[in-house]
């Protein structure tokens, strides 16, 4: 049930990125997994991961969104990104229902 909820986030999100245009990649295989979502533009690269909280307390959201990004640097996702010189931001997104808890750290 947790894997459909965070599917359906990350489905929600990667089709509006998307619309608007983006160049963007859906669990691509990237370092030691496949990242949620990759996006490139002229100027940065993100890597998105997505978690889901079994609350939706501030505590319990931010604790989801700091995993993400841990599993980001464990996972080296990075890696997929990394012939390019431009900045990445790893973005962590922890969701329960309606609310949402990002987390953006500049690689």
């Amino acid at each position: 049930m947790k894997n459909e909820a965070e599917r359906l986030y990350h489905v929600f999100f990667f089709t509006m990125l998307y619309i608007l245009g983006h160049d963007c990649k859906s669990n691509r295989e990237a370092g030691l997994g496949r990242a949620d979502i990759m996006l490139w533009t002229p100027q940065y690269g993100a890597i998105f991961e997505f978690k889901v909280s079994e609350s939706p307390t501030d505590t319990a959201l931010e604790k989801q969104a700091n995993e993400a990004i841990k599993q980001i640097d464990e996972k080296e996702y990075r890696h997929e990104l990394r012939e390019s010189l431009l900045p990445i931001y790893k973005i962590g997104i922890a969701c329960h229902g309606k609310k949402c808890l990002v987390k953006t750290v500049l690689d």
